[in-house]
């Protein structure tokens, strides 16, 4: 695994063969793998890194990108209205 790996010489490579093997014969689901590298990670004492942003958040903005695609296909449509709204306006 060390001479094939892309790291420095120096890095210890534990599990890396479990977690080839797993991957490769698609018998470890991804949450399995996911756990198994969270626990390699855990030992070693690595921290994860932490973000500002919220489940609600990214949804939130998710449903908002949504809604933007949505309007940019009856924009035509809305285009008409408005003009014919300022010329209503005009006209009275």
């Amino acid at each position: 695994a060390k001479i094939f790996s892309l790291c420095e010489p120096s890095k210890h490579m534990r599990h890396i063969e479990k977690l080839a093997k797993a991957v490769h014969s698609k018998e470890g689901k991804m949450e399995t793998i996911k756990a198994m590298i969270a626990a390699i990670l855990e030992e070693d004492g690595v921290t994860p890194p932490t973000s500002g942003l919220s489940r609600h958040r990214v949804d939130d903005w998710i449903k908002e990108c949504h809604l933007i695609k949505q309007f940019d296909k009856i924009r035509p449509e809305f285009s008409k209205l408005e003009q014919a709204d300022m010329a209503l306006t005009t006209t009275e």
